[in-house]
Formats: C-alpha cells, sequence, structure tokens
C-alpha cells in the first residue's frame, strides 16, 4: 500500500491532485487522507472511482485538507450522508469553494439520511453540481429546505434529474436571505413542465439570479413564461427554456 499512496502523491502539482479513474476505494481515500504530503492541496479530483460515504466523511474530517477550495466526487458510489458530511465539515468550513458532486445516487430511496437543520460550517461554499443524481422530490426537499449551505452559493446545477412540477415549491421556498448570492440556477432536463416553471416565474426569490436553465423539462409557454422571468428577475440576462 505504501507503494500505491507514493504513486497517487506523485500526481500532486501546483497544489492540485488529480485521481480520477483510480479504482480508489474507501480504505485508500482514508490512508490518503491521513498522509500529510498532501496537506495543503487546494484541489483535489476524485471521480469516476468506487468511493462511498464513509470515504467522503474521512475526507471531510481530514486535517490535512483543510486548504481545499475544489473537491471533485462526481461519479462514484456515495449519497446524501457524504454530501451531508461536506456541509457540516469543520475541515472545510472556512475554505470550500466548490463541490462537484455529479452522478451519485441521491435518488428519493437514499433520502433516509435526516439533514435537518445543521449548524452552518462550511461558509463560503460557492458552487454545487449535484446534476444526473437521480433526485425527487423528496430528495430535493432534503436538500433545500432551511439549509445553511444555500446561503453562500453562487452556482447551484440540479441538472437531469427527476424534479416533478409538485415539488418546484422546494425551489422556490428560498428565503431572500438563503438565495441573496444565487447568479446562475441549472434546472434543465428535469419533469417540471409549464406547471413547474410558471410556479417558479411567480414565487422563486432570487434576487441576483443571472442565468436560468429550464431547457428539457417540456415547458411549452416560452415567450409568457420568458417575459414573467425577465419582468421578476430584474438582473437576468440569459434564460434557456
Amino acid at each position: 500500500m505504501k507503494a500505491r499512496l507514493d504513486e497517487m502523491i506523485s500526481r500532486l502539482s501546483d497544489k492540485r491532485l488529480s485521481l480520477a479513474d483510480s479504482d480508489l476505494d474507501d480504505d485508500t481515500v482514508l490512508l490518503l487522507a491521513a498522509d500529510a504530503r498532501i496537506k495543503g492541496v487546494v484541489e483535489l479530483d476524485l471521480s469516476s472511482n468506487q468511493i462511498g460515504d464513509r470515504g467522503v466523511i474521512g475526507l471531510a474530517e481530514a486535517p490535512t485538507l483543510k486548504k481545499l477550495k475544489r473537491l471533485i466526487l462526481r461519479r462514484n458510489a456515495c449519497s446524501l450522508g457524504g454530501l451531508c458530511a461536506i456541509f457540516q465539515s469543520n475541515v472545510f468550513k472556512n475554505q470550500l469553494l466548490t463541490v462537484d458532486y455529479r452522478q451519485n445516487d441521491l435518488s428519493d430511496a437514499r433520502a433516509n439520511y435526516r439533514l435537518g437543520r445543521p449548524p452552518r460550517r462550511v461558509k463560503k461554499l460557492q458552487d454545487l453540481d449535484v446534476s444526473d443524481c437521480e433526485i425527487g422530490g423528496t430528495m430535493l426537499n432534503l436538500l433545500t429546505h432551511g439549509q445553511a449551505y444555500l446561503m453562500t452559493l453562487h452556482t447551484l446545477k440540479m441538472r437531469g434529474n427527476l424534479i416533478p412540477a409538485a415539488d418546484a415549491w422546494s425551489l422556490s421556498g428560498f428565503s431572500n436571505m438563503q438565495a441573496k448570492k444565487l447568479e446562475w440556477l441549472d434546472l434543465a432536463d428535469n419533469q417540471l413542465g409549464d406547471e413547474g416553471a410558471l410556479y417558479l416565474a411567480k414565487h422563486g426569490r432570487y434576487p441576483n439570479l443571472r442565468r436560468l436553465d429550464l431547457e428539457g423539462n417540456g415547458v411549452t409557454d416560452t415567450e409568457e413564461l420568458r417575459a414573467l422571468f425577465q419582468e421578476r428577475f430584474v438582473h437576468l440576462e440569459a434564460i434557456n427554456l
């Protein structure tokens, strides 16, 4: 294992470590996180591995990663437990800016981990991508209702999920305080339809929204909706229906 660790850490370049598609599991990641040689890493790419929630929790608790700014976990075996650990991490609270969690399992069947309303720990998170995670209405409510991490987000990407019109209220339910910094909301390729899109246009509260992506949702009343969105969101520069 020492030789394996040495080989992985040899890929460290300019405080960035890319271990994508490296056949990593939880045990290997826990050993990596404990290695003092990765101290000071600002970007960690672990995409396309077999890392589960246990491995992500270990990363979130690793003092070696206190300076991490960008964490890429796309296409692994983790779910809501790992994402919660990131949000609630004391290690990540002052530096982490970007989390790429695409193509993990955040389906409603995995919505048994109660996120609740944790203390605000990750204080600077700006970009969250949970696209292609099979998010449905139950999981959407857990991820958006009263969650402190939403207060700092500039970009929220949820494209390619299973979000139905009936749960558009979960997206529009952000308080002005929670979503005041959100500039880009990507909800493309979900199941919102005209009903869900109209609900967002009438009730969404995103005072600084500049880009909105809703293509692939079966929206038909595009001109009416476009006009309504532009009327309500005064900073909107681009809307894709």
